[in-house]
């Protein structure tokens, strides 16, 4: 007898058990294709195993209550079996099963795994911890199964308190082991317990089951209608079978949904996204889909339904909208519990719900509708979360899956009813999903490329960075000798100085030169100059060129860049700098702004036929000019004839470099790559987003999933509206673009956003914002536009400054050194107007100095990185002149914005006014007018 039971089981629960362990090898291959290494080292045991536990949560939780469901327990009754053989039958064969599937299980991880690393993952520790728990999980199974009538709720009355348990147990972390190798023999000696308490109620219990017949509504019509004088509608008489079967599940679902609450209270300081509520909710919301037609596929009503003329339609819209109105009570006060933070509760709801809908419809077993429900719900989830958290798609589109579901659920309604055998149910069933899921897919492209106008190119189509036919490369050829050059020497020098200290110790002399003038005892600099006199010669060459055209930048600037030779020339302009301290020093004033003209043309060069990246090259050298300059200005030997010859001269050099036609090329750059086919644009695109860890499915997959067709197609129309926005104000001041309080976009997350908020200030509309934040390509390529917009307003603050400099140095040499009391006093035919702060649209802030750190005059922010800050103290009394800066408030020149604090936005950009009574550096006094 004993074997019969045990076959009698095996029918029921063996295409279970082999769902289990394909699941269980599934997630097992996943694991070690996409997870780390520590999946090879022993965490696969732990993986298999839980698959182990949930199989054990099943095929106990079914023991009892599924014979009660299905009624058979009294047919049991009726054969010689007493009760204690029946107890002893159903509990072996659930222990024997899941240990037996357990051994499997690990052989399977065994061989995925490489090497066990024998302290985080020991086998020996695996197996006593899982044992215990396995062995929990029936005796929970057993126990709620003797007490219940209802697979569903005993299973899931048994996850519930073996989950419990170990969170209570492990402080939030569940199935960790060496806590449940702590507690192991507790658990052992508590799931012995169970056991006895489940063998009691079961043998105690010697009252056969009754059967009760299935009583559907419509068979009380008559009554119902002699005893109130009226006829009820068959939609009244659906509402109150659904109430009447469906009573005692709404009970245990109550109870789940108070557990729940309780459990989400009780965890809300440890776990703030609300993971424990948002799993009970999940759970409850797959077992009321489940049990919406369990009951009716249990007790055979659907036949009664059938011979009433009650219409499949009518039954599947008033049994669904009696469960959902169930479902919404409970969750509203789970709402009310936890107020506005519980809405992340409510997102996995439809899905759960519509996942169990169309598996209990279609599956009779409810163990096993719960179980297949699990799986759509994963298969559902995870794409659809993803596309959200990635902007892909908007929030509402959580709820079209499970529409889908439903809708394929109410298509099915009819087949349900009549019980209809054969192929063509299944092929219904699998043409409604078919269908139902390819025209989400079809209007998710719609979507992707239908929600961003298409504003058209913004260029002429013409692409920058061609060289003409014809062209003369002299130019270009002596800038790429004078690299070479540059390069060699500066190689030679940095290996020169002590390992591992070469760039640190090279840049420290370098910007002290450049803060501090030059110095004869930096031998490495002095040597390094020296060595470079034929680099700086041929810069002078190569600059006399009116038309210098640098090699092609490839598909575009960002993506796929291969780089401009003109990055190359930043030591170029080093040594230049370098040229123009030492000429200072020599007091070859006039020399030394050669030096600094020189560097303007080259930044102005830099620019031609070029796109952004080119352009941001040439402000990075437009900045080294200028703080050549501010340095220049600070030197207190200058007469009014250098200093008006400099101030003239800068009047002819255009105040912001040509910005519009470099967003022009890259514009037409943009849609040239955005058009290529898939196979060519692989290869750059992988360099814009790919991780170097990556494998080729993952990369092919990104491929397909952000640089499709549609995506592409998106990508260049967000590209072409995000040209335009900044053709349209790049020439406007900071404090002209809308809303412009922040340029910090990003929090270390490899280039993601970290606010949707920092996007729209930055760009000034919701819409740009958006779209920029909700296509992949162009947020990972588009990395180097979000701060375009810095280098050039940095530049034009410090070209202003220094037009305002030189205007009051021209002022001391007047007035014998003294610096004026107010900005007005320079407006002559020196300067007719004072430039305006470009952050906050007045003038420049003039104040004397208290003693604050200021950055010296011609020192980046940033230059001396290397060191704890740039800044020095000025003297007391000192005139400074400052600007705003980035956060747009004004300190009153009392902090200096610095590396440290710039990306807080915080602090001023001072410029100290040199003293124009200080000696020479000689020691002599400034020579007379």
């Amino acid at each position: 007898m004993l074997a019969r039971l045990w076959w009698k089981e095996v029918r029921v629960f063996g295409w279970l058990w082999v769902f289990i362990v394909v699941l269980a090898v599934f997630s097992q291959c996943v694991a070690l294709q996409v997870g780390d290494e520590s999946w090879r080292h022993g965490a696969l045991t732990q993986l298999v195993l839980s698959w182990a536990a949930l199989y054990a949560f099943a095929v106990s939780s079914a023991a009892f209550a599924g014979e009660r469901e299905e009624q058979t327990l009294r047919w049991l009754d009726v054969l010689p079996v007493p009760r204690s053989l029946l107890w002893g039958g159903k509990a072996s064969f659930a222990v024997l099963s899941t240990l037996i599937m357990a051994l499997v299980l690990t052989v399977i991880a065994e061989l995925g795994t490489t090497h066990r690393d024998p302290q985080s993952y020991g086998l020996n520790a695996i197996l006593l911890g899982f044992f215990a728990l396995l062995l929990e999980s029936v005796a929970w199974g057993l126990f709620w199964s003797s007490l219940s009538k209802h697979v569903l709720i005993a299973a899931t009355l048994a996850i519930v308190c073996v989950g419990s348990i170990a969170g209570m147990a492990v402080e939030g972390v569940f199935f960790n082991l060496q806590t449940l190798n702590r507690s192991a023999w507790l658990r052992l000696l508590l799931a012995s317990i169970l056991f006895a308490i489940s063998c009691v109620v079961i043998t105690r219990n010697l009252q056969p089951e009754r059967v009760q017949l299935p009583a559907p509504s419509f068979s009380r019509r008559n009554r119902v209608e002699r005893r109130q004088g009226r006829r009820h509608s068959a939609n009244w008489s659906l509402i109150w079978a659904t109430c009447r079967e469906s009573l005692g599940v709404w009970c245990a679902l109550a109870l789940l949904g108070i557990l729940g609450t309780l459990a989400g209270r009780w965890w809300v300081e440890k776990d703030p996204m609300l993971s424990m509520a948002t799993i009970f909710a999940t759970v409850t919301s797959l077992l009321a889909g489940v049990n919406v037609f369990h009951a009716d596929n249990r007790s055979l009503t659907y036949r009664f339904y059938v011979q009433h003329g009650v219409s499949a339609a009518r039954v599947w819209l008033v049994k669904t909208a009696v469960w959902m109105v169930v479902l919404g009570v409970f969750w509203l006060g789970f709402a009310l519990c936890f107020g506005a933070r519980g809405l992340v509760v409510f997102l996995p709801i439809p899905a759960a719900f519509a996942s169990g809908l169309l598996c209990g419809q279609v599956i009779k077993n409810g163990i096993s509708a719960a179980v297949v429900a699990s799986g759509v719900f994963v298969a559902l989830g995870v794409p659809t979360v993803s596309a959200q958290m990635l902007f892909l798609v908007p929030l509402c589109a959580i709820a079209l899956p499970p529409l889908v579901l439903s809708a394929a659920s109410y298509s099915w309604a009819n087949e349900w009813m009549l019980r209809r055998s054969g192929a063509k149910p299944i092929l219904h069933l699998m043409g409604a999903l078919g269908l139902g899921f390819t025209g989400l897919f079809l209007a998710y492209l719609a979507y992707r490329v239908g929600s961003v106008p298409d504003i058209g190119p913004v260029s002429d189509g013409v692409v920058g960075g061609v060289i003409p036919a014809g062209a003369d490369r002299t130019g270009i050829k002596l800038y790429e000798a004078a690299h070479r050059s540059a390069l060699r020497h500066h190689h030679r020098n940095s290996d020169a100085l002590p390992a591992g200290r070469a760039g640190q110790q090279w840049s420290k002399e370098v910007n002290t030169v450049l803060a501090r003038g030059w110095n004869p005892e930096a031998k490495a600099i002095v040597e390094w100059w020296r060595e470079n006199q034929e680099t700086i010669a041929l810069v002078r060459q190569a600059a006399a060129f009116s038309g210098v055209h640098f090699e092609p930048q490839g598909v575009t600037s960002v993506v796929g860049t291969r780089g401009p030779r003109v990055v190359d020339l930043r030591d170029v302009l080093l040594l230049l700098a370098m040229d123009a301290r030492e000429r200072e020093s020599r007091n070859d004033l006039a020399g030394a702004w050669d030096d600094i003209r020189l560097a303007f043309r080259v930044a102005h060069q830099a620019t031609e036929d070029g796109g952004l990246i080119r352009w941001m090259v040439a402000a990075e050298y437009e900045n080294q000019a200028l703080h050549m300059a501010l340095a220049w200005v600070g030197d207190p030997r200058h007469t009014r004839q250098t200093l008006r010859a400099a101030l003239d001269d800068l009047k002819t050099i255009p105040e912001r470099l040509p910005i519009a036609e470099a967003i022009k090329t890259e514009s037409a750059l943009w849609d040239q790559a955005m058009s290529l086919p898939g196979g060519e644009l692989k290869p750059l695109v992988i360099e814009s987003f790919a991780s170097p860890e990556w494998k080729p499915y993952q990369i092919d997959l990104c491929l397909w999933l952000l640089a499709n067709r549609a995506e592409r197609t998106r990508a260049r129309r967000v590209g072409r509206i995000n040209f335009a926005d900044l053709l349209q104000n790049c020439d406007y001041d900071p404090w002209k673009r809308p809303g412009l309080e922040r340029t910090s976009v990003f929090d270390g997350r490899q280039g993601l956003f970290s606010l949707r908020d920092a996007i729209i200030i930055l760009f000034g509309s919701h819409e740009m914002g958006y779209y920029l934040q909700s296509t992949p390509l162009v947020r990972y390529s588009f990395y180097a536009y979000f701060s375009l917009t810095n280098p050039g307003d940095t530049n034009l603050t410090d070209r202003r400054a220094l037009v305002q400099l030189l205007a009051l140095r021209l002022w001391q040499t007047e007035h014998n050194g003294e610096a004026p009391d107010r900005l007005d006093a320079l407006l002559s035919s020196d300067l007719r107007s004072l430039p305006l702060d470009p952050y906050s649209g007045r003038r420049f802030g003039y104040v004397r100095s208290t003693g604050q750190s200021v950055i010296p005059l011609g020192l980046p922010a940033d230059a001396w990185r290397f060191n704890e800050d740039s800044t020095v103290p000025s003297t007391k009394g000192q005139w400074l002149l400052y600007s705003v800066g980035h956060d747009r408030k004004d300190n009153g020149g009392k902090d200096s914005e610095t590396s440290m604090n710039w990306s807080s936005g915080g602090g001023d950009i001072i410029y100290p006014v040199p003293d124009g009574r200080a000696k020479s550096r000689d020691g002599a006094e400034p020579a007379p007018k």
